[in-house]
């Protein structure tokens, strides 16, 4: 969308700025609360295979933990849960659909920890 502006001049087209509505933004929020729940349920997830001795696939996690503990595994998520709650009132379009996609793998992600664990609490 574009806006024409008269100059002394002449006219010239400028992009109008990109206005997300409430309800979109509340979506996002929503979004962004179902991303850090399953981030919470991930970690304490980790920490229990951890304690039954099943091994991380994600080597970072997996360094983490053995050096530092699972307060290290939740320190390492926070600044990225952190930004993206920052860019919530910018996100819309292709981006959303990004915001959905990582939602939508860690709720599988978190349905898969409880599939897996249940029989071994």
């Amino acid at each position: 969308m574009n806006q024409t502006i008269a100059y002394e001049s002449g006219t010239r087209s400028v992009a109008a700025p990109i206005r997300v509505s409430s309800q979109d933004k509340r979506l996002n929020l929503y979004l962004w609360l179902l991303l850090t729940v399953t981030n919470i349920v991930d970690v304490l997830a980790t920490r229990r295979a951890f304690e039954i001795g099943i091994d991380e696939l994600n080597p970072i996690v997996a360094l983490l933990y053995a050096e530092y503990g699972i307060g290290a595994v939740a320190a390492f998520k926070l600044p990225f849960l952190l930004l993206l709650l920052f860019l919530l009132p910018h996100i819309r379009g292709w981006t959303r659909g990004l915001l959905v996609l990582a939602c939508s793998a860690y709720l599988a992600l978190t349905f898969a920890h409880i599939w897996y664990l249940s029989p071994l609490l």
